[in-house]
């Protein structure tokens, strides 16, 4: 399953960065018939769509496709979804008085239950097979030209918004036409944070979708090329400060104004997380690493600014923990880099819950279920005939020492002890890290890929 619950709407008022109706922009104005979009005849049809396994007319299909997304569009649009919360409401309302508009919410989770998601193990329905995938690529086409279009150029920026996070819950069926979309939003520096950080969440949910017709190889949902051009954006979201939340020209970025870039980095490595594969090869384009980029999140390089926090660091190595490891004799490097990479950031991560216990800054026990989860998965992900439909299935000792030890240490020393099973152990699992088991044996490296020296983790203690 993806990797992260997204966040449906989000408040940080104490950082000056609002997302709610009405704080990012004036009421969008009121329009001189006020009446709501009704929904088209077609709009029934898409449910009958979804579980025909198969389109057997294809241009009334899309015609169908067509009209239900244009609502949609229309309705995330309309100023009465914005300005009706406002509005005083006798209770009870007087009879034959009309019903509220539908909130953003209620749209989105509306529009969630018309989209198939690609995943190996069955969760809320069957499991997505190659007889959807018409449904799937026809349904994203459309819903990327009426959301894009009202994205792009409505004047309301909390419209924008909400459309953004509209277009988030589309991608999660990874539709191909949403790649370019997401990356350009991303990408675009005349887009606001608000927007970036929702884009952030739409690369997340195309970036957890599988492809459909070969869910054993953990492939992406579209070509090399379009994956590897949203992952370096969302790369470049992470590295470059300014990528999210530039500086003024000429000076320094508030420290308010550096928590929401922290803020909204923090979706992006979520989003990185998503990866499955540590090095990216496109043909004929260069290779990408994002367990690299990852790792310099882990170990707080001193290159990202604002510096990392606790659940940044943790969302990371949830990441790192995702992503198939190079095979053959590249494995190794691999693992020793990539333990000490994860052990460094388990170490931050826990220190300040191991010195205050009672701290409820964070869910410390939902990310100790979740880090745990992930270093078993990471385990059997160095198991070349690894099945992620049965992600428990692999041989015991098939991965790296390192990594099997890690695994157990973090476990016993950090993570159980997060769970409330007793005191947790940083410094123990600071000495295992330092000790003969990585950072003592004779094969530790901080260089994890061999075909590209350069990348080197820093050190940390």
């Amino acid at each position: 399953m993806p990797l992260f619950r997204p966040a449906s709407w989000t408040l940080l008022a104490a950082t000056g960065f609002a997302l709610v109706a009405g704080s990012t922009s004036a009421p969008a104005r009121q329009p001189a018939n006020n009446d709501l979009p009704r929904q088209p005849p077609a709009y029934r049809e898409v449910s009958v769509l979804k579980t025909a396994r198969g389109l057997s007319d294809q241009k009334k299909a899309k015609e169908a496709f067509a009209a239900f997304a244009q609502y949609n569009a229309e309705y995330i649009s309309h100023p009465r979804v914005y300005t009706a919360p406002q509005e005083f409401r006798p209770e009870p309302a007087p009879p034959g008085s009309p019903p509220p508009p539908s909130t953003a919410d209620a749209l989105i989770t509306e529009l969630n239950r018309h989209i198939l998601v690609p995943f190996p193990i069955q969760q809320s329905g069957p499991i997505v097979t190659q007889d959807e995938a018409d449904y799937i690529r026809e349904l994203g086409a459309a819903l990327d030209v009426a959301l894009k279009d009202v994205i792009e150029k409505n004047p309301e920026r909390v419209v924008r918004v909400n459309a953004t996070r509209m277009l988030a819950a589309a991608c999660r069926s990874g539709a191909t036409a949403h790649y370019p979309t997401v990356t350009g939003l991303i990408t675009n520096p005349a887009n606001p944070p608000e927007v970036k950080y929702y884009a952030l969440q739409a690369a997340a949910n195309l970036l957890a979708a599988y492809d459909l017709n070969d869910y054993r190889s953990r492939k992406h949902s579209n070509k090399p090329k379009e994956v590897a051009a949203l992952i370096a954006a969302v790369q470049d979201a992470i590295l470059n400060p300014d990528a999210l939340v530039p500086a003024p020209a000429g000076a320094a970025l508030p420290p308010d104004q550096l928590q929401v870039r922290g803020f909204i980095r923090r979706q992006a490595v979520r989003a990185l997380a998503q990866v499955r594969f540590a090095e990216f090869k496109v043909p004929d384009g260069p290779t990408l690493y994002p367990a690299f980029t990852l790792a310099q999140v882990a170990v707080s390089d001193p290159v990202l600014a604002p510096p990392p926090a606790e659940a940044e660091i943790a969302e990371a190595v949830i990441g790192i923990c995702n992503m198939t490891p190079p095979r053959g004799q590249a494995a190794q490097p691999y693992a020793y880099a990539m333990a000490d990479a994860i052990a460094t950031g388990l170490i931050t991560f826990a220190t300040p819950r191991a010195a205050s216990p009672a701290d409820k800054s964070l869910p410390w026990r939902g990310y100790a279920a979740r880090l745990n989860d992930a270093l078993k998965l990471w385990r059997g992900l160095f198991d070349a005939n690894f099945d992620p439909a049965r992600p428990t299935g692999f041989a015991p000792g098939v991965a790296p020492k390192p990594v099997e030890d890690l695994a157990a240490q973090a476990e016993s020393r950090v993570l159980s002890p997060m769970d409330g099973a007793g005191p947790i152990d940083v410094k123990g699992l600071r000495l295992f890290r330092d000790d003969k088991n990585i950072r003592g044996d004779s094969k530790w490296t901080l260089t994890p890929f061999g075909d590209n020296p350069k990348l080197v983790i820093p050190k940390k203690n």
